[in-house]
């Protein structure tokens, strides 16, 4: 992160970054998560904070090694972060251990925010709300959309916006500045107006707060959508339940 602000400072563009960027693995509660919302508010998932226990410095990177938590709750998840910076962006490793005790989790990924004039997404992926079971009808390609002008909610606030099996994505302003992420393996990825809090919180549609800045999730693995509300739980195949998960994002800025 601190690199990333760094050298967003040398681009003259100081509100790039307007938050963290932190391990996230809540989504926005859906109509089929009923049940199994249930399970994570029990064990935290909803309230849980990255916790750091070591932090390690070595040449031009840093570790850090902590755990997913809800207070005096079991840890959800340990994890290792290696952050890699580099004269124009920063790398960040990771290697997850989700604990026994959780079946599954709703998305394992990373979560931050941008200034609002960093609002045109581009991306290979597909061309609309889309997830590991709900993209057949969904076509593959390069795209390109206005994160506030496109934006498609519904009318209880929930997860939405995903795009599943993306291979990168940038966020720039009318002058094209702004950020590339990629990474080894394809991953799901939301622009929006509005946080996961934001969308957690709100009744209706017409009660979401002005928007102010572009809320960037890029993930590992999001949990698909199922049909829970009025049928089977999400199938195994579907499910973020992997005990442990590695991988990478690279950062780049444009």
């Amino acid at each position: 992160m601190y690199g990333l602000l760094i050298h967003a400072e040398f681009y003259n563009a100081q509100d790039l970054l307007t938050a963290p960027i932190l391990i996230n693995i809540m989504r926005a509660p859906i109509d089929n998560d009923t049940e199994i919302l249930k399970e994570w508010k029990k064990f935290g998932i909803d309230k849980a904070i990255p916790l750091i226990r070591q932090i390690n410095k070595k040449d031009e990177s840093v570790e850090l090694s902590g755990i997913m938590v809800e207070n005096a709750l079991l840890p959800v998840l340990d994890y290792k972060l290696v952050y890699e910076f580099f004269e124009d962006g920063v790398r960040i490793k990771y290697d997850v251990k989700v604990r026994e005790h959780i079946s599954y989790l709703p998305r394992l990924g990373f979560s931050t925010a941008f200034g609002k004039k960093y609002k045109n997404c581009f991306y290979l992926g597909y061309d609309r709300e889309s997830y590991i079971d709900k993209h057949v009808s969904a076509l593959y390609g390069i795209w390109r959309f206005d994160v506030f002008n496109d934006f498609n909610g519904y009318i209880k606030p929930q997860e939405c916006g995903s795009r599943y099996n993306s291979r990168y994505i940038k966020l720039t302003d009318e002058k094209e500045r702004g950020i590339e992420i990629c990474a080894l393996n394809p991953f799901s990825f939301s622009a929006l107006p509005y946080s996961v809090k934001e969308l957690s919180e709100s009744p209706h549609d017409f009660e979401l707060p002005e928007p102010s800045v572009v809320h960037l999730c890029f993930d590992h693995k999001m949990s698909g959508v199922g049909s829970a509300s009025c049928g089977p739980q999400l199938l195994e195949k579907y499910r973020t339940n992997e005990k442990k998960m590695e991988g990478f994002f690279l950062i780049k800025l444009l």
